[in-house]
Formats: structure tokens, C-alpha cells, sequence
């Protein structure tokens, strides 16, 4: 009993590390989707000024989420590929069979992806893209049309 304690315990420090892995991950990639986004602002200013001009205002908001969203769903799916691949790939690791022998290997860890881990990182990857693109998003919309024109 005091072992399946320690066990406890050990498992759950390393879920509290790798939530605090995630976490960093996440913002770390929310940072680099908004410096994709406000670049692509940066080059796409005359572009901006053209649809202002034409009266197509409400239109680059909404333009600039969805790129956003985009490049964040992409790196999402293939972080999902890559989950499900390695999962698939490495055998099982042997927890309780090591220290108690072979008739103990139904308590061995073996890697696993979830439906609730699939929605609960896609529900937090929608909001880390709705967050990282709305900055830019907010910036190209409210350019001035005469100055986004004369943006070289």
C-alpha cells in the first residue's frame, strides 16, 4: 500500500509537470501564430487599403481570424498525428510488471489518445488562435485606407 502511494504521488507530479509543459507549449505557440498573422498584415497593408476604399471594411476581420485560426488547426492536427503515431509506435512500458513480474501487466502504462483529450486541446487550441489573431486582426482592421495606400 505504501508503494501504490508513492506511485500516486510520482504520477501525479509528472501530470502536473506536463500540464505546466502544455501550457508553455500553447503560449509559446500563440506568440508565433501572432507573429505569422501581424506580419501578414505588414504585408498585406495596400492590399487593406484597396478593400477599405471599396467599402469592404467588416470583411478584413474576419479574414485575418480565419487565417489565423487555419495555421493554428493545422499545427493542432499534425501535433494529433504526431500523438496518435507515437502511441501507435512504442510498446507498452512496463510499471508493476517490473518490480512484481509478468502476471502484474495490466497495471503497465500504455500511451493512449483520447476523445476528451482531442476536444478538450481542440476547444483550448480555438481559444489560443482566436486570442493570438485577434490582435492582428484588430490592428488590419482599423488602418487608415490613405495611409494603408501609401504603406510601402
Amino acid at each position: 500500500m505504501q508503494r501504490m502511494e508513492e506511485v500516486h504521488i510520482i504520477t501525479g507530479s509528472l501530470k502536473v509537470m506536463l500540464a505546466f509543459i502544455g501550457a508553455l507549449t500553447l503560449a509559446i505557440g500563440g506568440v508565433g501564430v501572432m507573429n505569422i498573422t501581424l506580419v501578414s498584415v505588414m504585408q498585406r497593408t495596400r492590399q487593406m487599403g484597396t478593400q477599405k476604399s471599396l467599402c469592404a471594411r467588416r470583411h478584413i476581420l474576419p479574414q485575418f481570424l480565419a487565417e489565423a485560426l487555419l495555421i493554428t488547426f493545422v499545427g493542432g492536427a499534425l501535433g494529433m498525428l504526431l500523438a496518435y503515431t507515437v502511441s501507435a509506435v512504442l510498446p507498452s512500458l512496463p510499471l508493476w510488471s517490473a518490480i512484481y513480474g509478468d502476471e502484474f501487466t495490466e497495471n503497465d502504462i500504455v500511451l493512449s489518445v483520447s476523445w476528451q483529450t482531442l476536444f478538450t486541446s481542440t476547444a483550448i487550441l480555438t481559444v489560443v488562435g482566436l486570442i493570438s489573431g485577434l490582435v492582428p486582426a484588430i490592428r488590419a482592421a482599423r488602418l487608415d485606407p490613405v495611409e494603408a495606400l501609401r504603406y510601402e
